[in-house]
């Protein structure tokens, strides 16, 4: 009997096919209501958007000081422009960075700037603006392309741009010049020194005492200064006399007269009227076409510089620290001394001078060093000095009171504190080392002008070795472990080759080194990876695989080993094609595994330079190296698709027969190693069966050979044309026997070779296992053949 509650179960639960189409309607009904819902919703929200307008943001939250509030860096970090625009017509001058404080080079550059507002304490006034922010005034009034943008105010002058190097060392030197833009010249030697300072000098004439602004004076002091946003390490310098005789014996008539000095003579400016912008293009198109040897400075960003100066001319570059602020590279000087030199073709006496001049600079300087490294000892506590000589110069000038509070006061005063601050600044920088000047022999004979006894061109220029350390680091020269950070090449893009002075470098070996290039003595400098490469041994049972990373130095030793094969792959880190081939190349070293006989290598043609017959033209190549006949090198194929079955077949066609069997050796199951095993021994007793008869074959014809000479030389009469002839058949068969003994030990020598190492495959009970195999079967063999001859014979007895 039905409940109630049954009877309510069976309402809710419709049975037979009108409750099943029932629950499909609403299953279907359920999932299109969801996608209607989601349409309708996007629908409202994108009208609800239209009709409040764009969407809102919230305003991003203001910026934050990029300097500390300790800093001697007035930072604007909003952006505003008008406090600071009054502050910089109150400073006489005011260096400036604008920044945005999310970028790196901004970050990098704040810590130094910092340095350099320290160092100008209290001549330069030093501020920052956050030229980013989209409120400020900086972005809307500036609006840089990159950042940071450096620029020097100068009170009543002019803007400078700072495009250097953005360290310490260069910045120091930059407002040194825009401080002190302007030597003055009283006598002939002053204008001397500075043609030693700068590749050129410009020089004019203003009689101050006629008038305290003379005609022109504004212009060149203009110039003077436009001149360091083109050139802010001073390649031209400026200098200007201010007494008539002195004009005079320099041959400067009228006021305001404009002289360029270069190392080859002199040059007037041809305009009376003094322009500041034509004065510079006049001396900078006079310095680029007469330049000897400059320094390079590239920009940040990519540029051209370089290659325009040595794709047409084979060049040497100097890489040595440069030192700004004490104004002293040493090893600059001495090659300035050798190219002036070298292009001295009329010996001139100026010339000469200016040689002499270096020379003595370069020697004063080193002593100069000496003396105010040791005097700011005492204020500044430099580490690098030797404590025992400070002690021992305390001691000596304590001996009379007097002396030492002379020297005391000497020391504290202004003067000498500035200098020994430039100097920790600069040491802190690079070393100042000097070159040897004690040669061991004569300076290189007929070297003066010797350009012009040869048909090459030689440019030269230098690079600072310490911000531009990564360009011989290309050229495969570590610079920070050469002797005093300091390399001389020479680049030849023609020929695609670079020569290196291997020899310590002073004056002689300059000479020699420039001397031998004209002449074609120097050997091609291959270039080797800088970072040390480890040596692989991958035996038969590690997992992974063993490939020797060879450079220029290890090429020798590993590629062209006499007793191993090697298949050398060259690659390039850019290369796509060489890492999609990598996993073939891989592959084929693993089935090499534990086989002495062959090397898997790989060399970076990006990093190192080889040869010219071991240079390819593309990568991925690879070049097969085989044992023994190294000269005989093989090229995978082109016609081929590297595939690892054509690799192997590359491989073990061209290996030497050891090679092939280890790797037979390698690659066969037990059942294969078995079966060559039985081989090789009933191949073996094949080969001494030869052999013997070899043997016997050999002792007849040396037999018959005597006993033919024994008769003919018991007569005396001439041999005839056919005993002759028998005679040379002979002794030709005999040498034919001869080889094909030779032939048959080689081959009975690689035959228990062979079985040697299939014996080491097998193990000794494997070995013991396959002789009992052996005997039975051969047990079975002489049965079966018994057998054979006892029914042969009852066939004959009953056919009788």
């Amino acid at each position: 009997m039905a409940t109630a509650n049954d009877m309510e179960k069976d309402k809710v639960k419709p049975k037979g096919p009108r409750g099943k189409f029932k629950s499909r309607l609403l299953k279907v009904m359920s999932t299109y209501g969801r996608e209607l819902c989601f349409i309708l919703a996007v629908l409202f929200t994108a009208l609800a958007a239209l009709h409040n307008g764009p969407p809102k943001t919230r305003k991003a939250s203001p910026p934050q000081k990029f300097f500390s509030s300790s800093s001697l860096v007035s930072d604007y970090y909003l952006g505003s422009m008008q406090q600071l625009s009054g502050l910089l017509m109150e400073k006489e001058v005011s260096f400036v960075m604008y920044y945005a404080p999310w970028d790196s080079t901004c970050i990098e550059t704040q810590e130094e700037f910092e340095a350099v507002a320290r160092f100008f304490l209290t001549q330069v006034f030093f501020a920052a603006v956050n030229c980013w922010w989209p409120d400020g005034e900086c972005r809307q009034k500036l609006q840089p392309d990159s950042y940071p943008v450096l620029i020097v105010h100068v009170r009543w002058a002019t803007d400078i741009y700072y495009k250097g190097p953005l360290v310490r060392h260069y910045m120091i030197s930059f407002l040194d010049n825009v401080l002190n833009p302007i030597k003055t010249c009283h006598h002939e030697k002053e204008i001397l020194e500075l043609q030693v300072q700068h590749e050129a000098v410009l020089v004019s004439f203003f009689d101050f005492q006629a008038s305290p602004e003379p005609r022109g004076y504004k212009q060149f002091y203009m110039a003077s200064l436009t001149a360091l946003s083109i050139d802010p390490t001073r390649r031209l310098g400026f200098g200007i006399i201010t007494t008539k005789k002195m004009a005079l014996k320099l041959k400067m008539t009228s006021s305001s007269t404009v002289v360029l000095y270069l190392w080859n003579g002199t040059e007037v400016y041809p305009d009376k009227r003094m322009d500041t912008k034509n004065i510079l293009n006049w001396a900078y198109n006079r310095l680029q076409q007469v330049h000897l040897i400059k320094w390079i400075c590239p920009l940040q960003s990519k540029s051209r510089m370089l290659s325009g100066l040595i794709e047409n001319y084979p060049t040497l570059v100097l890489f040595t620290p440069r030192n700004l602020i004490r104004g002293v590279s040493p090893y600059y000087d001495l090659l300035r001394e050798v190219v002036l030199d070298y292009y001295n073709c009329n010996s001139s006496t100026y010339i000469t001078s200016v040689v002499q001049k270096l020379s003595q600079r370069r020697e004063q300087a080193e002593i100069d060093l000496q003396l105010l490294r040791e005097d700011c000892s005492l204020v500044l506590e430099e580490p690098h000095l030797n404590k025992n000589a400070k002690a021992d110069r305390e001691v000596s000038s304590s001996n009379t009171s007097e002396v030492r509070d002379d020297r005391v006061i000497q020391m504290v005063s202004t003067v000498q504190k500035q200098k020994c601050q430039c100097l920790k600044v600069a040491l802190s920088y690079s070393d100042i080392d000097f070159p040897n000047t004690q040669f061991s022999g004569d300076l290189y004979e007929n070297f003066t002008g010797f350009v012009c006894q040869t048909n090459i061109t030689l440019k030269v220029i230098a690079l600072d070795a310490v911000q531009f350390h990564t360009f011989p680091e290309h050229l495969g020269i570590n610079i920070m472990e050469e002797k005093h950070q300091t390399a001389v090449l020479i680049l030849d893009m023609k020929k695609e080759t670079h020569y290196l002075l291997k020899e310590e470098i002073d004056k002689k070996s300059l000479m020699d080194f420039i001397a031998n290039y004209t002449r074609g003595l120097l050997d091609r400098y291959l270039r080797s990876t800088i970072k040390e490469t480890r040596e692989c041994v991958m035996t038969r049972d590690s997992e992974n695989v063993c490939v020797h990373e060879v450079t220029t130095d290890t090429f020798n030793r590993v590629v062209m080993n006499p007793n191993k094969d090697v298949l050398l792959l060259y690659y390039a880190p850019w290369c796509g094609f060489c890492k999609g081939t990598s996993h073939i190349y891989l592959t084929v070293a693993k089935y090499f595994s534990g086989i002495s006989g062959i090397l898997f290598a790989r060399i970076n043609g990006d990093e190192n330079d080889l040869p010219w017959e071991y240079t390819v033209e593309k990568y991925p190549t690879l070049i097969f190296f085989p044992a023994r006949r190294k000269a005989e090198s093989m090229k995978f194929p082109q016609s081929l698709h590297l595939t690892t079955t054509n690799l192997l077949q590359f491989i073990l066609t061209n290996a030497q027969f050891t090679v092939r069997w280890q790797a037979a050796a390698v690659m066969c199951n037990k059942k294969c190693v078995t079966q060559n095993f039985l081989h090789s021994l009933a191949e073996i007793k094949h080969h001494y069966i030869q052999q013997r008869l070899i043997l016997k074959q050999i002792n007849l014809v040396q037999h018959k050979l005597y006993e033919m000479k024994l008769r003919t030389d018991g007569k005396k009469r001439k041999h005839s044309l056919e005993t002759i002839q028998q005679f040379q058949i002979l002794e030709d068969y005999l040498k034919y026997l001869v080889l094909n003994l030779r032939n048959k030990r080689k081959a009975i020598i690689n035959t228990i070779n062979l079985q040697d190492l299939l014996r080491k495959r097998l193990g000794s009970t494997l070995i013991e296992d396959t002789y009992k195999d052996l005997n039975k079967k051969t047990y079975l063999f002489l049965k079966i053949r018994f057998t054979r001859k006892q029914r042969k014979k009852k066939r004959r007895r009953r056919r009788r």
